[in-house]
Protein backbone atom coordinates (compact mmCIF):
# COMPACT_ATOMS: atom_id res chain seq x y z
CA UNK A 1 0.00 0.00 0.00
CA UNK A 2 1.09 3.58 -0.89
CA UNK A 3 1.96 5.53 2.02
CA UNK A 4 -0.59 8.07 1.38
CA UNK A 5 -3.24 5.51 1.20
CA UNK A 6 -1.98 4.58 5.03
CA UNK A 7 -1.42 7.79 6.91
CA UNK A 8 -4.27 8.09 10.54
CA UNK A 9 -7.44 9.31 9.76
CA UNK A 10 -7.00 10.24 6.23
CA UNK A 11 -6.36 6.47 5.40
CA UNK A 12 -10.06 5.77 4.72
CA UNK A 13 -10.81 8.63 2.60
CA UNK A 14 -7.64 8.32 0.45
CA UNK A 15 -8.22 4.54 -0.06
CA UNK A 16 -11.51 5.28 -0.87
CA UNK A 17 -10.03 8.15 -3.98
CA UNK A 18 -7.30 5.57 -4.59
CA UNK A 19 -10.12 3.04 -5.46
CA UNK A 20 -12.67 5.49 -6.48
CA UNK A 21 -9.53 6.63 -9.33
CA UNK A 22 -8.67 3.39 -10.25
CA UNK A 23 -11.83 2.30 -10.92
CA UNK A 24 -12.80 5.46 -13.41
CA UNK A 25 -9.14 4.64 -15.24
CA UNK A 26 -10.50 1.14 -16.02
CA UNK A 27 -13.94 2.44 -16.85
CA UNK A 28 -12.53 5.26 -19.57
CA UNK A 29 -9.97 2.64 -20.98
CA UNK A 30 -12.76 0.04 -21.35
CA UNK A 31 -15.25 2.19 -23.17
CA UNK A 32 -13.33 1.53 -26.25
CA UNK A 33 -13.64 -2.11 -26.09
CA UNK A 34 -17.26 -2.28 -24.77
CA UNK A 35 -18.30 -0.61 -28.44
CA UNK A 36 -19.31 -3.44 -30.72
CA UNK A 37 -18.13 -3.09 -34.11
CA UNK A 38 -21.08 -4.18 -36.30
CA UNK A 39 -19.54 -4.19 -40.03
CA UNK A 40 -17.87 -7.14 -39.63
CA UNK A 41 -21.60 -8.73 -39.50
CA UNK A 42 -22.93 -6.73 -41.96
CA UNK A 43 -21.99 -8.90 -45.08
CA UNK A 44 -23.41 -11.77 -42.59
CA UNK A 45 -26.31 -10.22 -41.75
CA UNK A 46 -27.37 -9.19 -45.76
CA UNK A 47 -26.89 -12.79 -46.65
CA UNK A 48 -29.28 -14.18 -43.65
CA UNK A 49 -31.86 -11.21 -45.34
CA UNK A 50 -30.79 -12.51 -49.09
CA UNK A 51 -31.38 -16.07 -48.42
CA UNK A 52 -34.99 -15.28 -46.75
CA UNK A 53 -35.66 -13.50 -49.34
CA UNK A 54 -34.67 -16.22 -52.28
CA UNK A 55 -36.91 -18.72 -49.64
CA UNK A 56 -40.06 -16.29 -50.20
CA UNK A 57 -39.37 -15.47 -54.14
CA UNK A 58 -42.49 -17.30 -55.70
CA UNK A 59 -44.52 -16.95 -52.72
CA UNK A 60 -45.86 -13.92 -53.34
CA UNK A 61 -49.21 -11.76 -51.86
CA UNK A 62 -52.04 -13.12 -54.24
CA UNK A 63 -54.15 -10.30 -55.74
CA UNK A 64 -57.43 -11.15 -53.67
CA UNK A 65 -56.65 -12.73 -50.55
CA UNK A 66 -59.02 -14.67 -48.09
CA UNK A 67 -58.53 -15.64 -44.61
CA UNK A 68 -58.71 -19.05 -45.20
CA UNK A 69 -55.67 -19.11 -47.79
CA UNK A 70 -54.10 -16.61 -45.38
CA UNK A 71 -54.17 -18.94 -42.48
CA UNK A 72 -52.75 -22.03 -45.21
CA UNK A 73 -50.38 -19.92 -46.60
CA UNK A 74 -48.58 -18.66 -43.04
CA UNK A 75 -48.74 -22.84 -41.59
CA UNK A 76 -46.45 -23.43 -44.65
CA UNK A 77 -43.97 -20.17 -44.65
CA UNK A 78 -44.11 -18.85 -41.25
CA UNK A 79 -40.14 -19.13 -40.23
CA UNK A 80 -41.03 -18.87 -36.52
CA UNK A 81 -43.56 -21.83 -36.70
CA UNK A 82 -41.09 -23.74 -39.16
CA UNK A 83 -38.17 -23.43 -36.00
CA UNK A 84 -40.91 -24.96 -33.75
CA UNK A 85 -41.59 -27.91 -36.11
CA UNK A 86 -37.56 -28.06 -36.17
CA UNK A 87 -37.97 -28.54 -32.51
CA UNK A 88 -40.01 -31.24 -33.06
CA UNK A 89 -37.58 -32.95 -35.68
CA UNK A 90 -35.32 -33.01 -32.51
CA UNK A 91 -37.59 -34.44 -29.91
CA UNK A 92 -38.06 -37.49 -32.91
CA UNK A 93 -34.14 -38.17 -32.68
CA UNK A 94 -34.02 -37.94 -29.01
CA UNK A 95 -36.30 -40.42 -28.56
CA UNK A 96 -34.52 -42.78 -31.65
CA UNK A 97 -31.33 -42.08 -29.39
CA UNK A 98 -33.47 -43.27 -26.30
CA UNK A 99 -33.76 -46.93 -27.99
CA UNK A 100 -30.34 -47.20 -28.60
CA UNK A 101 -30.20 -48.69 -25.23
CA UNK A 102 -31.83 -52.18 -26.17
CA UNK A 103 -28.93 -53.35 -28.60
CA UNK A 104 -25.24 -53.90 -28.53
CA UNK A 105 -23.11 -51.58 -27.84
CA UNK A 106 -19.64 -52.25 -30.70
CA UNK A 107 -16.65 -51.05 -30.42
CA UNK A 108 -13.38 -50.82 -32.56
CA UNK A 109 -9.87 -50.29 -31.57
CA UNK A 110 -6.33 -50.44 -33.65
CA UNK A 111 -3.35 -49.71 -32.40
CA UNK A 112 0.66 -49.06 -34.15
CA UNK A 113 3.50 -48.10 -31.92
CA UNK A 114 6.98 -48.20 -31.51
CA UNK A 115 8.52 -49.15 -28.43
CA UNK A 116 12.50 -48.87 -28.06
CA UNK A 117 14.89 -50.34 -25.02
CA UNK A 118 11.80 -51.11 -23.01
CA UNK A 119 13.67 -51.72 -19.29
CA UNK A 120 13.57 -55.62 -18.76
CA UNK A 121 11.85 -55.16 -15.54
CA UNK A 122 8.61 -54.05 -18.06
CA UNK A 123 8.78 -56.93 -20.15
CA UNK A 124 7.93 -60.04 -17.37
CA UNK A 125 11.65 -61.06 -17.40
CA UNK A 126 12.42 -60.83 -20.95
CA UNK A 127 15.47 -59.07 -22.62
CA UNK A 128 15.33 -55.80 -23.55
CA UNK A 129 12.27 -54.87 -26.76
CA UNK A 130 12.68 -52.56 -29.59
CA UNK A 131 10.57 -52.67 -32.64
CA UNK A 132 6.59 -52.19 -33.29
CA UNK A 133 3.57 -53.39 -31.94
CA UNK A 134 0.46 -53.91 -33.63
CA UNK A 135 -3.04 -54.14 -31.65
CA UNK A 136 -6.38 -54.88 -33.11
CA UNK A 137 -9.09 -55.33 -31.05
CA UNK A 138 -13.42 -55.78 -30.36
CA UNK A 139 -15.52 -55.04 -27.57
CA UNK A 140 -18.50 -55.35 -27.09
CA UNK A 141 -21.66 -55.14 -24.53
CA UNK A 142 -25.33 -55.80 -23.84
CA UNK A 143 -27.05 -54.63 -20.93
CA UNK A 144 -29.40 -57.45 -19.03
CA UNK A 145 -30.90 -55.24 -16.00
CA UNK A 146 -30.09 -51.55 -15.29
CA UNK A 147 -32.96 -50.79 -13.03
CA UNK A 148 -35.74 -50.24 -15.43
CA UNK A 149 -33.39 -47.34 -16.77
CA UNK A 150 -34.33 -47.47 -20.17
CA UNK A 151 -37.76 -47.99 -19.88
CA UNK A 152 -38.33 -44.63 -17.86
CA UNK A 153 -35.56 -42.77 -20.39
CA UNK A 154 -37.44 -44.38 -23.53
CA UNK A 155 -41.06 -42.95 -21.99
CA UNK A 156 -39.47 -39.79 -20.94
CA UNK A 157 -38.28 -39.11 -24.71
CA UNK A 158 -42.19 -40.78 -25.78
CA UNK A 159 -43.81 -37.83 -23.50
CA UNK A 160 -41.09 -35.23 -24.86
CA UNK A 161 -42.04 -36.05 -28.32
CA UNK A 162 -45.53 -36.23 -27.90
CA UNK A 163 -44.95 -32.32 -26.13
CA UNK A 164 -43.02 -30.97 -28.88
CA UNK A 165 -45.89 -32.46 -31.48
CA UNK A 166 -48.76 -30.26 -29.13
CA UNK A 167 -45.82 -27.49 -28.88
CA UNK A 168 -46.22 -27.33 -32.66
CA UNK A 169 -49.55 -27.65 -32.92
CA UNK A 170 -50.01 -24.88 -30.27
CA UNK A 171 -47.74 -22.36 -32.31
CA UNK A 172 -50.05 -23.13 -35.27
CA UNK A 173 -53.52 -22.28 -33.42
CA UNK A 174 -51.60 -19.10 -31.93
CA UNK A 175 -50.13 -18.15 -35.28
CA UNK A 176 -53.77 -18.98 -37.44
CA UNK A 177 -55.21 -16.15 -34.49
CA UNK A 178 -52.33 -13.91 -34.96
CA UNK A 179 -52.99 -14.05 -38.59
CA UNK A 180 -57.13 -13.40 -38.20
CA UNK A 181 -56.05 -10.29 -36.20
CA UNK A 182 -53.94 -8.85 -38.82
CA UNK A 183 -56.19 -9.74 -41.48
CA UNK A 184 -58.65 -7.74 -39.97
CA UNK A 185 -57.43 -5.25 -39.36
CA UNK A 186 -55.83 -4.71 -42.94
CA UNK A 187 -59.82 -5.35 -43.81
CA UNK A 188 -60.94 -2.80 -41.29
CA UNK A 189 -58.82 -0.04 -43.17
CA UNK A 190 -60.09 -1.38 -46.50
CA UNK A 191 -63.45 -0.60 -45.66
CA UNK A 192 -62.54 2.97 -44.21
CA UNK A 193 -61.16 3.19 -48.11
CA UNK A 194 -64.59 2.24 -49.34
CA UNK A 195 -66.57 4.60 -47.22
CA UNK A 196 -63.98 7.75 -48.29
CA UNK A 197 -64.44 6.74 -51.27
CA UNK A 198 -68.48 6.76 -51.10
CA UNK A 199 -68.13 10.27 -49.24
CA UNK A 200 -66.26 11.82 -51.94
CA UNK A 201 -68.58 10.08 -54.70
CA UNK A 202 -71.76 11.78 -52.96
CA UNK A 203 -70.29 14.67 -52.29
CA UNK A 204 -68.87 15.39 -55.75
CA UNK A 205 -72.06 15.01 -57.18
CA UNK A 206 -73.69 17.53 -55.08
CA UNK A 207 -70.44 19.55 -55.95
CA UNK A 208 -71.50 18.84 -59.69
CA UNK A 209 -74.58 19.82 -59.47
CA UNK A 210 -74.43 22.80 -57.40
CA UNK A 211 -71.31 24.12 -59.80
CA UNK A 212 -73.75 23.93 -62.89
CA UNK A 213 -76.51 25.98 -60.52
CA UNK A 214 -73.92 28.53 -59.59
CA UNK A 215 -72.83 29.10 -63.32
CA UNK A 216 -76.59 29.46 -64.27
CA UNK A 217 -76.60 32.11 -61.24
CA UNK A 218 -79.45 29.69 -58.71
CA UNK A 219 -76.52 28.72 -56.20
CA UNK A 220 -74.35 30.88 -53.90
CA UNK A 221 -70.64 30.58 -54.03
CA UNK A 222 -70.53 29.52 -50.50
CA UNK A 223 -72.53 25.93 -51.64
CA UNK A 224 -69.96 25.11 -54.07
CA UNK A 225 -67.04 25.97 -51.83
CA UNK A 226 -69.12 23.42 -48.94
CA UNK A 227 -69.39 20.27 -51.28
CA UNK A 228 -65.52 21.36 -52.54
CA UNK A 229 -64.47 21.22 -49.03
CA UNK A 230 -66.61 18.06 -48.51
CA UNK A 231 -65.02 16.35 -51.65
CA UNK A 232 -61.67 17.12 -50.46
CA UNK A 233 -62.45 16.41 -46.91
CA UNK A 234 -63.06 12.85 -47.99
CA UNK A 235 -59.94 12.39 -50.35
CA UNK A 236 -57.71 13.13 -47.25
CA UNK A 237 -59.62 10.23 -45.40
CA UNK A 238 -59.26 8.13 -48.39
CA UNK A 239 -55.54 8.58 -48.56
CA UNK A 240 -55.08 8.37 -44.80
CA UNK A 241 -56.76 4.99 -44.47
CA UNK A 242 -54.79 4.03 -47.80
CA UNK A 243 -52.12 4.30 -46.04
CA UNK A 244 -52.83 1.95 -43.42
CA UNK A 245 -54.39 -0.38 -45.46
CA UNK A 246 -50.89 -0.91 -46.84
CA UNK A 247 -49.13 -0.66 -44.05
CA UNK A 248 -51.19 -3.36 -42.87
CA UNK A 249 -50.95 -5.77 -46.03
CA UNK A 250 -46.62 -5.52 -45.49
CA UNK A 251 -47.23 -6.59 -41.71
CA UNK A 252 -49.79 -9.20 -43.01
CA UNK A 253 -47.61 -10.73 -45.74
CA UNK A 254 -44.39 -10.48 -43.46
CA UNK A 255 -46.59 -13.21 -40.74
CA UNK A 256 -47.32 -14.97 -43.46
CA UNK A 257 -43.21 -15.52 -44.36
CA UNK A 258 -43.90 -13.94 -47.64
CA UNK A 259 -41.18 -11.90 -50.04
CA UNK A 260 -42.15 -8.00 -49.84
CA UNK A 261 -42.95 -6.53 -53.96
CA UNK A 262 -44.91 -3.34 -54.11
CA UNK A 263 -47.41 -5.36 -56.31
CA UNK A 264 -48.68 -6.76 -52.74
CA UNK A 265 -50.09 -2.95 -52.14
CA UNK A 266 -52.48 -3.52 -54.39
CA UNK A 267 -54.00 -6.66 -53.16
CA UNK A 268 -57.60 -6.76 -52.36
CA UNK A 269 -59.26 -8.31 -48.98
CA UNK A 270 -62.28 -10.28 -49.87
CA UNK A 271 -64.34 -11.89 -46.87
CA UNK A 272 -65.97 -15.16 -47.61
CA UNK A 273 -66.17 -16.14 -43.52
CA UNK A 274 -69.68 -17.20 -43.11
CA UNK A 275 -70.70 -16.75 -39.47
CA UNK A 276 -71.16 -20.06 -37.67
CA UNK A 277 -74.24 -19.89 -35.28
CA UNK A 278 -72.87 -22.83 -33.06
CA UNK A 279 -70.48 -20.22 -31.20
CA UNK A 280 -73.13 -18.23 -30.67
CA UNK A 281 -75.44 -20.76 -28.92
CA UNK A 282 -72.22 -22.46 -27.34
CA UNK A 283 -72.95 -23.24 -23.38
CA UNK A 284 -69.61 -22.55 -20.74
CA UNK A 285 -70.12 -26.41 -20.18
CA UNK A 286 -69.56 -27.00 -24.01
CA UNK A 287 -66.74 -24.22 -24.38
CA UNK A 288 -64.92 -26.02 -22.06
CA UNK A 289 -65.59 -29.60 -22.98
CA UNK A 290 -64.48 -28.38 -26.24
CA UNK A 291 -61.53 -26.77 -25.03
CA UNK A 292 -60.25 -29.87 -22.89
CA UNK A 293 -60.66 -32.17 -25.78
CA UNK A 294 -58.84 -29.83 -28.50
CA UNK A 295 -55.91 -27.28 -26.94
CA UNK A 296 -53.15 -28.59 -27.69
CA UNK A 297 -50.86 -26.55 -24.99
CA UNK A 298 -53.51 -28.30 -22.16
CA UNK A 299 -52.41 -31.55 -24.00
CA UNK A 300 -48.82 -30.42 -24.65
CA UNK A 301 -48.63 -29.71 -20.38
CA UNK A 302 -50.00 -33.25 -19.49
CA UNK A 303 -47.78 -34.93 -21.94
CA UNK A 304 -44.76 -32.91 -20.03
CA UNK A 305 -45.85 -33.92 -16.76
CA UNK A 306 -45.71 -37.74 -18.03
CA UNK A 307 -42.29 -36.61 -19.16
CA UNK A 308 -41.08 -35.48 -15.75
CA UNK A 309 -42.40 -38.54 -14.11
CA UNK A 310 -40.42 -40.46 -16.15
CA UNK A 311 -37.59 -38.15 -15.53
CA UNK A 312 -37.59 -39.50 -12.10
CA UNK A 313 -38.08 -42.79 -13.12
CA UNK A 314 -34.81 -42.34 -14.77
CA UNK A 315 -32.65 -41.02 -11.03
CA UNK A 316 -34.48 -44.04 -9.37
CA UNK A 317 -33.49 -46.29 -11.65
CA UNK A 318 -29.68 -45.18 -10.89
CA UNK A 319 -29.62 -45.99 -7.73
CA UNK A 320 -29.97 -49.79 -8.53
CA UNK A 321 -26.94 -51.80 -9.98
CA UNK A 322 -26.55 -52.53 -13.71
CA UNK A 323 -25.50 -55.81 -15.42
CA UNK A 324 -24.17 -56.15 -18.73
CA UNK A 325 -22.72 -58.93 -20.41
CA UNK A 326 -19.39 -58.23 -22.48
CA UNK A 327 -16.78 -60.03 -24.77
CA UNK A 328 -13.54 -58.71 -26.07
CA UNK A 329 -11.63 -60.04 -28.96
CA UNK A 330 -8.11 -58.59 -29.58
CA UNK A 331 -5.08 -59.88 -31.77
CA UNK A 332 -1.73 -58.35 -31.11
CA UNK A 333 1.66 -58.75 -33.22
CA UNK A 334 5.02 -57.37 -32.60
CA UNK A 335 7.04 -56.20 -35.84
CA UNK A 336 4.56 -56.96 -38.31
CA UNK A 337 1.33 -56.38 -39.52
CA UNK A 338 0.45 -59.88 -39.82
CA UNK A 339 -1.95 -61.70 -37.84
CA UNK A 340 -2.06 -65.85 -37.01
CA UNK A 341 -4.32 -68.18 -35.19
CA UNK A 342 -1.49 -67.82 -31.92
CA UNK A 343 -1.90 -64.22 -31.75
CA UNK A 344 -5.93 -63.95 -31.20
CA UNK A 345 -7.66 -63.66 -28.17
CA UNK A 346 -11.23 -63.50 -26.79
CA UNK A 347 -12.97 -63.31 -23.54
CA UNK A 348 -16.22 -63.31 -22.84
CA UNK A 349 -18.46 -63.07 -19.45
CA UNK A 350 -21.13 -60.97 -17.10
CA UNK A 351 -20.13 -57.36 -15.70
CA UNK A 352 -21.60 -55.77 -12.48
CA UNK A 353 -21.46 -52.04 -11.42
CA UNK A 354 -22.92 -50.11 -8.96
CA UNK A 355 -22.45 -46.69 -7.57
CA UNK A 356 -23.56 -47.89 -3.74
CA UNK A 357 -23.14 -44.03 -2.19
CA UNK A 358 -22.34 -41.09 -3.92
CA UNK A 359 -22.69 -38.11 -1.23
CA UNK A 360 -26.80 -38.36 -1.29
CA UNK A 361 -26.44 -36.65 -5.26
CA UNK A 362 -28.53 -39.03 -6.69
CA UNK A 363 -31.28 -39.22 -4.17
CA UNK A 364 -31.67 -35.48 -4.12
CA UNK A 365 -31.19 -35.30 -8.10
CA UNK A 366 -34.62 -37.94 -7.65
CA UNK A 367 -36.07 -35.38 -5.26
CA UNK A 368 -35.60 -32.91 -7.46
CA UNK A 369 -37.52 -34.31 -10.21
CA UNK A 370 -40.36 -35.68 -8.16
CA UNK A 371 -40.90 -31.73 -7.26
CA UNK A 372 -40.58 -30.96 -10.63
CA UNK A 373 -43.66 -33.11 -11.49
CA UNK A 374 -45.32 -31.16 -8.50
CA UNK A 375 -44.28 -27.98 -10.15
CA UNK A 376 -46.20 -29.63 -13.49
CA UNK A 377 -49.55 -30.67 -11.50
CA UNK A 378 -49.60 -26.57 -9.83
CA UNK A 379 -48.98 -25.07 -13.41
CA UNK A 380 -51.88 -27.11 -14.92
CA UNK A 381 -53.84 -26.16 -12.00
CA UNK A 382 -53.55 -22.55 -12.84
CA UNK A 383 -53.88 -23.30 -16.45
CA UNK A 384 -57.16 -24.89 -16.23
CA UNK A 385 -58.13 -21.85 -14.00
CA UNK A 386 -56.94 -19.43 -16.90
CA UNK A 387 -58.83 -21.63 -19.62
CA UNK A 388 -62.18 -20.95 -17.53
CA UNK A 389 -62.01 -17.30 -17.49
CA UNK A 390 -60.99 -17.30 -21.41
CA UNK A 391 -63.79 -19.04 -22.27
CA UNK A 392 -66.07 -17.09 -20.23
CA UNK A 393 -64.82 -14.36 -21.51
CA UNK A 394 -64.55 -15.06 -25.36
CA UNK A 395 -68.11 -16.19 -25.06
CA UNK A 396 -69.36 -13.12 -23.51
CA UNK A 397 -67.66 -10.68 -25.89
CA UNK A 398 -69.21 -12.94 -28.96
CA UNK A 399 -72.56 -12.55 -27.63
CA UNK A 400 -72.17 -8.97 -26.89
CA UNK A 401 -70.64 -8.29 -30.08
CA UNK A 402 -73.10 -9.63 -31.78
CA UNK A 403 -75.97 -8.08 -30.47
CA UNK A 404 -74.41 -4.84 -31.07
CA UNK A 405 -73.93 -5.54 -34.38
CA UNK A 406 -77.80 -6.14 -35.15
CA UNK A 407 -77.75 -2.43 -33.09
CA UNK A 408 -75.58 -0.86 -35.38
CA UNK A 409 -77.38 -2.54 -38.59
CA UNK A 410 -80.58 -0.61 -38.00
CA UNK A 411 -78.79 2.25 -36.66
CA UNK A 412 -77.49 2.13 -40.50
CA UNK A 413 -80.64 1.55 -42.31
CA UNK A 414 -82.27 4.11 -40.22
CA UNK A 415 -79.85 6.40 -41.44
CA UNK A 416 -79.54 5.74 -45.14
CA UNK A 417 -83.59 6.29 -45.23
CA UNK A 418 -83.17 10.09 -43.25
CA UNK A 419 -80.09 11.03 -45.85
CA UNK A 420 -82.76 9.73 -48.61
CA UNK A 421 -85.48 11.65 -47.44
CA UNK A 422 -83.04 15.15 -46.72
CA UNK A 423 -81.46 14.33 -50.46
CA UNK A 424 -85.07 14.56 -51.41
CA UNK A 425 -85.80 17.30 -49.74
CA UNK A 426 -83.01 19.71 -50.35
CA UNK A 427 -83.38 18.92 -54.26
CA UNK A 428 -86.44 20.53 -53.43
CA UNK A 429 -85.44 23.35 -51.94
CA UNK A 430 -87.17 22.37 -48.78
CA UNK A 431 -84.22 22.02 -46.37
CA UNK A 432 -80.60 23.75 -45.80
CA UNK A 433 -77.24 22.79 -47.01
CA UNK A 434 -76.83 22.63 -43.07
CA UNK A 435 -78.65 19.62 -43.20
CA UNK A 436 -77.72 17.50 -45.79
CA UNK A 437 -74.35 17.89 -44.89
CA UNK A 438 -75.21 16.83 -40.87
CA UNK A 439 -76.94 13.43 -42.44
CA UNK A 440 -74.18 12.84 -44.45
CA UNK A 441 -71.54 13.04 -41.35
CA UNK A 442 -74.27 10.76 -39.67
CA UNK A 443 -74.00 8.36 -42.52
CA UNK A 444 -70.29 8.16 -42.64
CA UNK A 445 -70.03 7.83 -39.07
CA UNK A 446 -72.83 4.46 -38.90
CA UNK A 447 -70.79 3.34 -41.87
CA UNK A 448 -67.86 3.15 -40.08
CA UNK A 449 -68.88 1.90 -36.85
CA UNK A 450 -70.72 -0.70 -38.69
CA UNK A 451 -67.99 -1.76 -39.89
CA UNK A 452 -65.84 -1.89 -36.57
CA UNK A 453 -68.35 -3.78 -34.93
CA UNK A 454 -68.63 -5.99 -37.74
CA UNK A 455 -64.98 -6.88 -37.76
CA UNK A 456 -64.77 -6.77 -33.73
CA UNK A 457 -67.83 -9.42 -34.33
CA UNK A 458 -65.46 -11.29 -36.91
CA UNK A 459 -62.67 -10.94 -34.97
CA UNK A 460 -64.16 -12.34 -31.64
CA UNK A 461 -65.60 -15.32 -33.46
CA UNK A 462 -61.88 -16.02 -34.51
CA UNK A 463 -60.48 -15.61 -30.99
CA UNK A 464 -63.47 -18.13 -29.32
CA UNK A 465 -62.17 -20.96 -31.87
CA UNK A 466 -58.43 -20.10 -31.16
CA UNK A 467 -59.57 -20.21 -27.57
CA UNK A 468 -61.47 -23.22 -27.65
CA UNK A 469 -58.57 -25.03 -30.32
CA UNK A 470 -60.44 -25.51 -32.86
CA UNK A 471 -59.18 -22.77 -35.52
CA UNK A 472 -57.01 -25.36 -37.17
CA UNK A 473 -60.23 -27.90 -37.79
CA UNK A 474 -60.71 -26.45 -41.49
CA UNK A 475 -57.24 -25.85 -42.71
CA UNK A 476 -54.56 -28.47 -44.44
CA UNK A 477 -51.46 -28.87 -41.97
CA UNK A 478 -48.12 -30.26 -42.48
CA UNK A 479 -47.64 -32.67 -39.58
CA UNK A 480 -44.81 -33.93 -38.38
CA UNK A 481 -43.30 -36.94 -39.90
CA UNK A 482 -40.92 -39.37 -38.18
Amino acid sequence: MSPSCNNGANAGTTWCQCVSTFLVAMGLCGCETLTVDTSPYTPHLMKMYHDQHMHAVGRVLPAELDLQTAKEIALKGNPGLLAVQARTAAATARRKQALSGYYPQVGFRFSAEHVHDVPRDQTFGSDSVSGENYFLGATSSLALFDGFLRNYAIAAAKYDEVAATYAHADAQRLLVRAVAAAYYGSLLSQHHIQIAEADMAFNKRFFDETQLKYEAGTASRADVLNFQLRVETARAAQLTATREYRASLISVAALLGLAYTPDMLTARLVDRAEPDSTLDRMSLKEGLETAVAARPDMKQMLADLEKRRADAGVELAGMFPRLDAVADMWAFRRDELRYAGDDLGLSYGAEVSWDAFAGGRKIERWREKKHDVRVRLFEIQEQWKNLVSEVAHELEWLRTAREQLAVQEEIRRVTLRIRDDVTAEYAAGMVSLTRLNEVQRDVIVAEQRLAAVGIEYALAAEDLRAVLGTNLASLSLERHVE
